[in-house]
């Protein structure tokens, strides 16, 4: 099984302007994070969640900076996410899990 994480290459779009201005489809892609090595475990049979969470929490992805959180606006881009019903992005989701 796999946890698959819609993303978007931040080197080949401009994000911030893009989320103000469609729907991403064409510019997501799938990123995906392995739960068993060979495939055949169901995921019920492994019972160490956090492992899996810090997993997920050591991917390293490159930061985006937005010029809306400078301005301390924010909440403007995730209204822009809500309309145009975009996924909001790891990077963003990804700090707000507790390591606990």
């Amino acid at each position: 099984m796999s946890l698959q994480i819609v993303s978007i290459d931040s080197s080949k779009y401009n994000i911030e302007q893009l989320v103000f201005e469609k729907h991403l489809h064409n510019e997501y892609y799938v990123d995906c994070i392995e739960r068993a090595q060979d495939g055949l475990k169901l995921l019920k049979n492994e019972a160490n969640f956090n492992e899996f969470k810090k997993s997920v929490l050591e991917k390293k992805e490159k930061p985006n900076f937005y010029e809306t959180d400078n301005l301390g606006l924010s909440c403007i881009r995730y209204l822009a996410h809500s309309y145009f019903k975009n996924e909001i992005l790891p990077e963003e989701w990804r700090k707000l899990i507790n390591e606990k």
